[in-house]
């Protein structure tokens, strides 16, 4: 964390040409990064904010149908589908 020896302000990285610049966003001082200086952004978040997830988003239902059949259902569809585009155009 770096402040500006100008105004004070808390100064953010921004990137140009590649290279990484330390920026004041009040008064707009800028000074490099020093080479071997590691950046890291961090941010906390509250635990009433975090989201629950599972690693499977979702299981197939399973149908009892074969593969043909339901490949078929998914042409019919389509057709479908198609005959519905042509007829609004």
């Amino acid at each position: 964390m770096k402040f500006c020896p100008k105004c004070g302000s808390l100064m953010v990285v921004v990137r140009k040409n590649g290279k990484a610049f330390y920026k004041c966003p009040r008064c707009g001082y800028e000074m490099p990064v020093n080479k071997g200086e590691s950046l890291k952004l961090t941010e906390k978040v509250r635990e009433e904010e975090k989201v629950v997830s599972t690693k499977v988003i979702s299981e197939p239902a399973n149908t009892g149908k074969s593969k043909e059949e339901i490949q078929q259902e998914l042409e019919e569809y389509y057709e479908q589908v198609l005959d519905q585009l042509a007829n609004e155009y």
